[in-house]
């Protein structure tokens, strides 16, 4: 990734770094490398000509700044801030909408497969109830119950508290309400949070969506 910035000081050095936080390195050499030029990548937005751009700026002889590349960790949270940051620029307004839809589709998907499968009203018993499911009860608060029969049956709270903080997974950008928004009209708040925990704790959904976080990262960045 390379910076070609008109007035390239201390100060907007700092505020690319910090806008691009999360998607590529911060570490910013301060030391210019010899001037390139620069190639036609992306669209513009608002109509603008981009070969009168790209000549004006090659013409210019701007300083360009190279950035270390960096492995990214978190592709579900790194997706995120590159959409939102594409949305800013907007170069895609719908980026943030598409990524939110795309995941809403594969819980929806996950969902569907159980009730295919049969085994959608015993995996949600199952989780109601907290059993064979593995917590963190600080997480959870201290709301939870006994049943008759020993078992630890979740409040509403409990489950709103729960379903919150695994939002946190994917960055808190609003893919659990993006969800519930989508299907109120089947299922009631609760069983819509419950939903959402049961494909957050699936391994096999995490990686298919880690697998296309990973994809759609690079082809947006690849792209603009």
């Amino acid at each position: 990734v390379q910076l070609f910035l008109p007035n390239f000081d201390a100060v907007t050095v700092e505020r690319v770094k910090r806008e691009l936080e999360g998607t590529i390195p911060t570490h910013v050499e301060t030391n210019p490398s010899p001037k390139q030029e620069l190639k036609l990548r992306g669209n513009l937005p608002c109509g603008l000509s981009r070969q009168e751009v790209f000549e004006a700026i090659n013409a210019a002889q701007i300083d360009n700044y190279a950035i270390p590349q960096k492995d990214v960790t978190d592709y579900r949270k790194a997706l995120f801030k590159l959409c939102h940051l594409l949305v800013r620029t907007r170069l895609y307004r719908d980026a943030v909408n598409k990524l939110k839809n795309d995941i809403v589709g594969q819980i929806t998907d996950f969902v569907k497969d159980l009730q295919d499968a049969g085994t959608y009203q015993q995996t949600m018993e199952k989780i109601r109830t907290m059993n064979d499911v593995v917590l963190a009860f600080d997480a959870l608060g201290k709301s939870a119950k006994e049943g008759e029969d020993g078992k630890l049956i979740l409040s509403e709270s409990d489950i709103d508290t729960w379903s919150e903080n695994v939002e946190t997974r994917f960055g808190k950008d609003g893919v659990l309400n993006a969800y519930r928004k989508a299907r109120l009209d089947e299922y009631d708040n609760t069983e819509l949070r419950l939903q959402f925990i049961l494909y957050a704790n699936n391994q096999s959904c995490m990686e298919r969506l880690d697998k296309y976080c990973k994809e759609a990262f690079y082809e947006y960045y690849d792209k603009y």
